[in-house]
Protein backbone atom coordinates (compact mmCIF):
# COMPACT_ATOMS: atom_id res chain seq x y z
CA UNK A 1 0.00 0.00 0.00
CA UNK A 2 2.89 2.47 0.38
CA UNK A 3 4.29 2.15 -2.60
CA UNK A 4 0.89 2.20 -4.43
CA UNK A 5 0.31 5.67 -2.70
CA UNK A 6 4.21 7.12 -3.80
CA UNK A 7 3.12 6.07 -7.29
CA UNK A 8 -0.80 8.32 -6.83
CA UNK A 9 1.08 11.01 -5.56
CA UNK A 10 3.59 10.75 -7.69
CA UNK A 11 1.23 10.42 -10.86
CA UNK A 12 -1.16 13.27 -9.13
CA UNK A 13 2.32 15.94 -9.44
CA UNK A 14 2.80 14.92 -12.79
CA UNK A 15 -1.02 15.76 -14.23
CA UNK A 16 -0.70 18.71 -11.96
CA UNK A 17 2.39 19.90 -13.24
CA UNK A 18 1.52 18.87 -16.96
CA UNK A 19 -1.69 21.01 -16.85
CA UNK A 20 0.60 24.01 -15.47
CA UNK A 21 2.73 23.98 -18.27
CA UNK A 22 5.76 22.27 -17.43
CA UNK A 23 7.93 20.70 -19.87
CA UNK A 24 7.58 16.61 -20.05
CA UNK A 25 11.22 16.13 -19.43
CA UNK A 26 10.81 17.85 -15.91
CA UNK A 27 8.13 15.25 -14.15
CA UNK A 28 9.33 14.06 -11.88
CA UNK A 29 9.08 10.25 -11.22
CA UNK A 30 9.91 7.65 -8.53
CA UNK A 31 13.02 6.53 -10.82
CA UNK A 32 13.76 9.36 -12.21
CA UNK A 33 12.37 12.52 -14.81
CA UNK A 34 9.96 12.55 -17.53
CA UNK A 35 6.38 11.44 -18.52
CA UNK A 36 7.48 8.30 -19.89
CA UNK A 37 9.78 7.33 -16.84
CA UNK A 38 6.43 7.90 -14.48
CA UNK A 39 4.73 5.83 -16.91
CA UNK A 40 6.97 3.15 -17.08
CA UNK A 41 7.31 3.33 -13.52
CA UNK A 42 3.49 2.63 -13.02
CA UNK A 43 2.79 0.26 -15.42
CA UNK A 44 5.90 -2.28 -13.91
CA UNK A 45 4.19 -1.98 -10.88
CA UNK A 46 0.73 -2.76 -11.90
CA UNK A 47 2.00 -5.21 -14.31
CA UNK A 48 4.13 -6.77 -11.30
CA UNK A 49 1.65 -6.84 -9.07
CA UNK A 50 -0.61 -9.08 -11.58
CA UNK A 51 -2.89 -6.43 -13.04
CA UNK A 52 -3.44 -7.35 -16.37
CA UNK A 53 -4.19 -4.64 -18.71
CA UNK A 54 -4.48 -6.71 -21.81
CA UNK A 55 -1.66 -4.50 -23.75
CA UNK A 56 -3.85 -1.06 -23.39
CA UNK A 57 -0.94 1.06 -22.12
CA UNK A 58 1.82 -0.59 -24.24
CA UNK A 59 3.92 2.22 -25.76
CA UNK A 60 7.81 2.52 -26.49
CA UNK A 61 7.61 3.58 -22.61
CA UNK A 62 6.74 0.31 -21.78
CA UNK A 63 8.06 -1.84 -23.32
CA UNK A 64 9.13 -5.47 -22.29
CA UNK A 65 7.32 -5.13 -19.03
CA UNK A 66 5.38 -8.24 -18.59
CA UNK A 67 2.31 -9.38 -16.11
CA UNK A 68 3.42 -11.09 -13.08
CA UNK A 69 1.80 -14.44 -13.62
CA UNK A 70 0.65 -17.05 -10.63
CA UNK A 71 2.46 -20.11 -11.51
CA UNK A 72 -0.06 -22.73 -12.95
CA UNK A 73 -0.06 -26.18 -11.51
CA UNK A 74 -2.19 -29.11 -10.59
CA UNK A 75 -3.40 -28.59 -6.60
CA UNK A 76 -1.54 -30.96 -4.27
CA UNK A 77 -1.52 -31.91 -0.53
CA UNK A 78 1.99 -30.55 1.33
CA UNK A 79 2.25 -32.77 4.36
CA UNK A 80 4.63 -30.23 6.34
CA UNK A 81 6.84 -31.39 9.23
CA UNK A 82 5.23 -29.88 12.59
CA UNK A 83 6.16 -29.17 16.21
CA UNK A 84 5.11 -27.59 19.46
CA UNK A 85 7.26 -24.66 20.31
CA UNK A 86 8.59 -26.55 23.87
CA UNK A 87 10.15 -29.87 22.53
CA UNK A 88 8.96 -31.47 26.22
CA UNK A 89 5.11 -30.69 24.98
CA UNK A 90 3.50 -32.87 22.92
CA UNK A 91 1.82 -31.61 19.56
CA UNK A 92 1.30 -32.84 15.77
CA UNK A 93 4.22 -34.67 13.91
CA UNK A 94 2.99 -33.31 10.48
CA UNK A 95 0.00 -30.92 8.99
CA UNK A 96 -1.22 -31.06 5.63
CA UNK A 97 -2.08 -28.32 3.35
CA UNK A 98 -3.91 -27.82 -0.14
CA UNK A 99 -1.29 -26.38 -2.03
CA UNK A 100 -3.31 -24.29 -5.09
CA UNK A 101 -2.06 -21.70 -7.34
CA UNK A 102 -4.61 -19.34 -5.69
CA UNK A 103 -2.65 -20.12 -2.19
CA UNK A 104 0.63 -19.37 -4.02
CA UNK A 105 -0.64 -16.17 -5.02
CA UNK A 106 -1.50 -14.81 -1.96
CA UNK A 107 2.12 -15.93 -0.26
CA UNK A 108 3.56 -13.79 -3.48
CA UNK A 109 1.41 -11.05 -2.20
CA UNK A 110 1.93 -10.97 1.29
CA UNK A 111 5.60 -11.75 0.81
CA UNK A 112 5.89 -8.81 -1.00
CA UNK A 113 3.92 -6.83 1.19
CA UNK A 114 6.39 -7.36 4.03
CA UNK A 115 9.50 -6.28 1.61
CA UNK A 116 7.57 -2.77 0.85
CA UNK A 117 6.48 -1.81 4.37
CA UNK A 118 9.46 -3.26 6.13
CA UNK A 119 7.44 -5.57 7.49
CA UNK A 120 8.84 -8.41 9.96
CA UNK A 121 5.53 -10.67 8.67
CA UNK A 122 2.05 -10.65 8.32
CA UNK A 123 -0.54 -12.47 9.85
CA UNK A 124 -3.57 -14.04 8.21
CA UNK A 125 -6.94 -16.03 9.93
CA UNK A 126 -6.56 -18.79 7.98
CA UNK A 127 -5.91 -22.58 8.66
CA UNK A 128 -4.15 -25.97 7.60
CA UNK A 129 -6.59 -28.69 6.23
CA UNK A 130 -5.62 -30.67 9.26
CA UNK A 131 -3.31 -31.06 11.99
CA UNK A 132 -1.75 -34.49 12.94
CA UNK A 133 -3.18 -35.00 16.46
CA UNK A 134 -5.87 -32.17 15.88
CA UNK A 135 -8.46 -33.82 17.70
CA UNK A 136 -6.77 -35.42 20.39
CA UNK A 137 -4.76 -32.36 21.39
CA UNK A 138 -8.31 -29.92 20.32
CA UNK A 139 -5.85 -27.19 18.02
CA UNK A 140 -7.44 -23.85 17.77
CA UNK A 141 -6.38 -20.60 16.48
CA UNK A 142 -4.68 -21.40 13.21
CA UNK A 143 -3.28 -18.60 11.99
CA UNK A 144 -0.64 -18.40 8.61
CA UNK A 145 2.40 -16.48 9.25
CA UNK A 146 3.93 -15.21 6.13
CA UNK A 147 7.75 -13.58 6.28
CA UNK A 148 9.94 -11.86 3.54
CA UNK A 149 11.21 -15.27 1.75
CA UNK A 150 9.02 -18.10 3.48
CA UNK A 151 5.93 -19.05 5.86
CA UNK A 152 4.43 -21.24 8.34
CA UNK A 153 0.91 -22.29 9.91
CA UNK A 154 0.93 -21.50 14.15
CA UNK A 155 -2.08 -22.85 16.69
CA UNK A 156 -2.47 -23.96 20.10
CA UNK A 157 -4.02 -26.67 22.23
CA UNK A 158 -7.34 -25.70 23.52
CA UNK A 159 -5.93 -26.14 27.33
CA UNK A 160 -2.46 -25.24 26.76
CA UNK A 161 -0.20 -22.46 27.08
CA UNK A 162 1.92 -23.17 24.05
CA UNK A 163 2.18 -22.64 20.30
CA UNK A 164 2.01 -25.31 17.99
CA UNK A 165 3.40 -24.72 14.62
CA UNK A 166 4.55 -26.00 11.13
CA UNK A 167 8.33 -25.91 9.80
CA UNK A 168 8.97 -22.75 7.77
CA UNK A 169 8.34 -23.47 3.95
CA UNK A 170 10.63 -20.97 1.61
CA UNK A 171 8.07 -19.75 -0.61
CA UNK A 172 10.18 -19.74 -3.79
CA UNK A 173 11.33 -23.63 -3.44
CA UNK A 174 7.55 -24.12 -2.85
CA UNK A 175 6.93 -22.51 -6.31
CA UNK A 176 10.00 -24.66 -8.23
CA UNK A 177 8.74 -27.97 -6.40
CA UNK A 178 4.99 -26.83 -7.34
CA UNK A 179 5.69 -26.35 -11.25
CA UNK A 180 7.98 -29.03 -11.11
CA UNK A 181 11.20 -27.19 -12.27
CA UNK A 182 14.74 -28.78 -12.63
CA UNK A 183 15.53 -26.37 -9.78
CA UNK A 184 15.25 -29.38 -6.61
CA UNK A 185 14.99 -28.79 -2.91
CA UNK A 186 16.04 -32.09 -1.00
CA UNK A 187 13.84 -30.96 1.68
CA UNK A 188 10.96 -31.65 -0.56
CA UNK A 189 10.43 -35.28 -1.96
CA UNK A 190 6.54 -35.98 -3.90
CA UNK A 191 5.22 -39.63 -2.87
CA UNK A 192 2.46 -40.25 -5.25
CA UNK A 193 0.20 -37.52 -5.34
CA UNK A 194 1.63 -35.88 -1.92
CA UNK A 195 4.43 -33.90 -1.73
CA UNK A 196 6.52 -33.57 2.17
CA UNK A 197 8.64 -31.42 3.56
CA UNK A 198 10.84 -31.75 6.13
CA UNK A 199 13.35 -28.74 7.81
CA UNK A 200 16.03 -31.28 7.25
CA UNK A 201 16.52 -33.50 4.45
CA UNK A 202 17.52 -36.76 6.96
CA UNK A 203 14.25 -35.83 8.79
CA UNK A 204 11.95 -36.69 5.36
CA UNK A 205 12.05 -40.60 5.81
CA UNK A 206 10.45 -40.44 9.51
CA UNK A 207 7.94 -38.07 8.56
CA UNK A 208 6.52 -40.05 5.88
CA UNK A 209 7.07 -43.11 7.44
CA UNK A 210 4.86 -42.02 10.40
CA UNK A 211 2.55 -40.15 7.75
CA UNK A 212 1.97 -42.99 5.88
CA UNK A 213 1.41 -45.09 8.96
CA UNK A 214 -0.80 -43.45 10.53
CA UNK A 215 -2.77 -43.04 7.38
CA UNK A 216 -3.55 -46.85 6.60
CA UNK A 217 -4.84 -47.08 10.29
CA UNK A 218 -6.95 -44.53 10.54
CA UNK A 219 -8.45 -45.29 6.43
CA UNK A 220 -8.40 -49.57 6.98
CA UNK A 221 -11.32 -50.79 5.67
CA UNK A 222 -12.60 -47.30 4.23
CA UNK A 223 -11.68 -46.95 0.72
CA UNK A 224 -13.99 -45.61 -1.94
CA UNK A 225 -15.00 -48.29 -4.81
CA UNK A 226 -15.07 -45.63 -7.52
CA UNK A 227 -11.89 -43.79 -7.19
CA UNK A 228 -9.96 -46.40 -4.87
CA UNK A 229 -8.85 -43.38 -2.65
CA UNK A 230 -8.81 -43.54 1.04
CA UNK A 231 -11.65 -41.81 2.98
CA UNK A 232 -12.76 -41.04 6.35
CA UNK A 233 -16.25 -41.48 5.08
CA UNK A 234 -17.85 -43.44 2.97
CA UNK A 235 -21.70 -43.72 1.15
CA UNK A 236 -23.51 -46.57 0.90
CA UNK A 237 -25.12 -47.05 -2.59
CA UNK A 238 -28.19 -48.72 -3.37
CA UNK A 239 -26.09 -51.31 -5.68
CA UNK A 240 -23.64 -52.33 -2.33
CA UNK A 241 -20.80 -50.04 -3.45
CA UNK A 242 -19.28 -47.84 -1.17
CA UNK A 243 -17.89 -44.19 -2.24
CA UNK A 244 -16.49 -41.26 -0.84
CA UNK A 245 -18.50 -37.84 -0.50
CA UNK A 246 -17.01 -36.53 -3.27
CA UNK A 247 -17.76 -38.80 -6.11
CA UNK A 248 -21.00 -39.35 -3.84
CA UNK A 249 -21.92 -35.84 -5.10
CA UNK A 250 -20.65 -36.28 -8.68
CA UNK A 251 -23.48 -38.63 -8.94
CA UNK A 252 -21.50 -41.38 -8.71
CA UNK A 253 -23.53 -45.18 -9.05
Amino acid sequence: MEKCTELLAAATTALRDLYAGYPESEIAAPSGKGVKVLLRDLVAYLRGSGFDDEGSWDCDATEGIEVRKTPEFEPFTLVVESHPINEFDDGPAYAEIRVTPQFVERLLRLSKLCKERGLESVTTDDAVDRWDQEDELRIIGNSLRVYRNDFCFEAYPKHADYNVETAAIDIASLVSVAARRSKRDTRFRRVGDKVFYASREESLDDLIARYEGESDGENEGATCDECGCHTDEVIGCPDGSEICRQCFDQGAH
